[in-house]
């Protein structure tokens, strides 16, 4: 059994212009020492998905309309956060799932020293003593790098950098040592350095703790630094998951496609342009019927626009190769020649 197993997972928000459908069914699993990267372009439904994890979501307008979230321990007992008590609920939050925030400069209280901020988190979830709490939080911020970290600990947040307070999250989210890990957009609006240091100490503490991670971020270049296996999503559904080879080297989603080729090459000749996925994403309160990845797919065929495609297994070896596609026969070389 996996640590998290995820099924018909929906997530709607009701609003004046109708369901908003974020999440729409989506299933996924994670193991432990795992690595599960979420892509997708803006409005997808990844951090949805992250915050209907861990029951976040605003009510109203949002709400978890149906799904299974079974999250198992060592011991092999199972619970549906589903179905569990908010206060049940409070108690996972920090301690057996953490989440580091999209945004470190509003996910951090701007009135409280990170002292406070930090030492709560183990006298809430580990019942430590506030000077023994201290000292963890302490050597905490020297592991994820943060300089001088007995004085930098009662700062405010305003008196650290954006990479030092995107460090000061991860530090919050590991303290309690987590079985899963929520990594939403964890190196947005870093510089290249910052992100790479930051990668690597989620990647240290994965391989330390043996903790479970969903990584959620729109880079590809992210993913296939970090990620065992690949989600891509699409209009609040999941269109292909495989392993992150497999994802990368064969895409068999026109969606995925588009997403692949429009990463800049080293090797691509001097002055080339970038191939753009043509078209917007769909509004989620006002779906296309059918596969809603048809309008912007120059080689969709009639049942594309008439119902949803169903999950289908790509044959090859290893971890199961998931695409939902009516058209068979999408790859990156077919389209590399169709557009040739």
């Amino acid at each position: 059994m996996p640590l998290l197993t995820v099924k018909g997972l929906q997530t709607h928000f009701f609003t004046e212009e109708g369901v908003v459908r974020a999440v729409d069914g989506i299933s996924f699993e994670v193991g432990r020492g795992e690595v599960l990267g979420i892509v997708g372009e803006s409005g997808s439904g990844k951090s949805v998905t992250s915050l209907s994890l861990l029951r976040l979501v605003a009510d109203p307008p949002g709400r978890i309309v149906a799904g299974e979230m079974i999250l198992e321990d060592e011991k092999g007992h199972q619970e549906d956060l589903m179905k569990v008590s908010e206060d049940r609920m409070r108690a996972v939050r920090g301690d057996r799932i953490a989440m580091i925030f999209q945004d470190p400069m509003t996910s951090l209280n701007p009135y409280l020293r990170v002292s406070e901020q930090l030492i709560e988190v183990l006298e809430i979830h580990k019942g430590m003593k506030r000077k023994e709490a201290r000292q963890k939080c302490v050597e905490m911020l020297e592991a994820v790098g943060i300089p001088a970290p007995a004085s930098r600990i009662d700062d405010y947040p305003h008196q650290l950098s954006g990479g030092m307070r995107q460090r000061v999250m991860i530090a919050m989210a590991l303290l309690c040592d987590p079985d899963l890990l929520i990594a939403d957009e964890p190196t947005t609006a870093l510089d290249v350095t910052v992100q790479a240091q930051i990668l690597e100490l989620i990647q240290d503490r994965k391989e330390a703790l043996g903790l479970g991670v969903i990584l959620i971020t729109h880079d590809l270049g992210v993913i296939a630094k970090m990620a065992d296996r690949v989600a891509v999503m699409y209009a609040g559904r999941i269109v292909e998951e495989g392993p992150v080879d497999t994802i990368f080297e064969d895409p068999r989603h026109p969606y995925t496609i588009g997403l692949r080729r429009s990463i800049p090459r080293i090797d691509d000749p001097r002055g080339g342009e970038l191939v753009p996925i043509p078209g917007m994403p769909p509004s989620l309160a006002r779906l296309p019927p059918g596969c809603p990845f048809h309008p912007r797919y120059a080689h969709a065929i009639p049942v594309c626009k008439e119902r949803y495609p169903e999950a289908r297994t790509i044959p090859g070896e290893g971890a199961p190769h998931v695409v939902r596609c009516h058209v068979e026969g999408v790859s990156l070389d077919a389209d590399r020649k169709a557009a040739s």
